[in-house]
């Protein structure tokens, strides 16, 4: 659990919540105290993260009034933002939260947001082979990770959609050699695609992913070259 003093002179406490099912926990205080009604249903709020174990750890504040909480869902590191009225800020993840799957048993202990807004979050990878390890995650507040459609989609066309086996992205510009593709699903999970899933055309414009073994349902292309980041939706049958 955690405390937060925002500039108006309201508290924030923050934890993990066990009414109906254990989830990331908030309530708003005025300045002398008694619960603020604005905030959430109430004065208080409370958000379940995916289907595993919540865990509340710590939070900050945006310069837009904005709350960010940090923790863990199942082995995960989750991240969770709230609007300022405390209800779930849709713009972030899906449904205001996102969850970072990695390798280990893993949380999110400590978060702060850098001069640029980007949102970061330290804590443990617990269980590899050589002990526990520190982790350091960077997200972009102001995108929805990849979720929202964005950048230039006029150059960018993906086919089929809905697809099976196989999807085809064509740019008018080239990509670099060094681009980065993920697919995140309907639950934020995100997976990087390796250069065995992903066939580039010789001139860069084009490339061919193969979505074998993945689940049917709604997923994300995320497409980062550089600075510049295109994201488009489809459906794997």
């Amino acid at each position: 659990s955690c405390m937060l003093l925002q500039p108006d002179g309201r508290i924030v406490v923050g934890g993990s919540a066990e009414a109906t099912a254990q989830s990331f926990g908030a309530t708003r205080l005025n300045a002398d105290g008694s619960l603020d009604p604005s905030f959430g249903i109430n004065g208080s709020q409370t958000t379940v993260v995916g289907s595993g174990i919540n865990v509340f750890e710590e939070m900050t504040l945006q310069a837009d009034g904005k709350l960010v909480h940090t923790g863990q869902m199942g082995n995960d590191v989750a991240v969770v933002r709230l609007a300022s009225d405390g209800s779930a800020d849709f713009s972030f993840g899906i449904g205001g939260s996102v969850v970072t799957p990695l390798p280990t048993d893993d949380s999110g202990y400590g978060i702060a947001m850098q001069p640029d807004g980007k949102i970061v979050v330290v804590g443990a990878a617990r269980g590899g082979a050589g002990g526990d390890d520190i982790i350091v995650l960077r997200y972009i507040s102001g995108v929805n990770m990849g979720i929202e459609e964005s950048g230039s989609l006029t150059d960018v066309k993906l086919y089929p959609d809905p697809a099976q086996d196989r999807i085809t992205i064509s740019f008018t510009e080239p990509l670099s050699n060094h681009a980065l593709l993920t697919l995140v699903n309907a639950t934020g999970q995100a997976v990087v695609l390796s250069s065995l899933a992903v066939q580039r055309s010789s001139d860069g414009r084009e490339c061919n992913i193969a979505l074998n073994g993945m689940a049917a349902g709604p997923y994300w292309l995320r497409v980062q070259d550089g600075s510049d980041v295109r994201s488009k939706a489809f459906v794997k049958e």
